[in-house]
């Protein structure tokens, strides 16, 4: 069996968004844009995790669901 199931992709996911928040407090917080492009690529970075940690637990449920049917 796979380490990697649907829990664990649910904190992966949950974790990943709690991060997301922290870089955007970071973005308001920094007032003088001196850590701007550093921010930015954090955030695109996470956002991009996100969405492949999505995309691999609907892949997941997907064969979850074939195989009970």
């Amino acid at each position: 069996m796979s380490i990697i199931d649907e829990p664990y992709l649910t904190k992966l996911y949950n974790d990943l968004h709690a991060d997301k928040q922290k870089v955007f407090l970071e973005i308001n917080n920094d007032k003088e844009l001196q850590h701007e492009r550093e921010l930015n690529q954090k955030l695109n970075t996470i956002d991009y995790l996100l969405k492949g940690v999505i995309k691999y637990r609907n892949l997941k449920i997907k064969d979850k669901l074939k195989f009970t049917l």
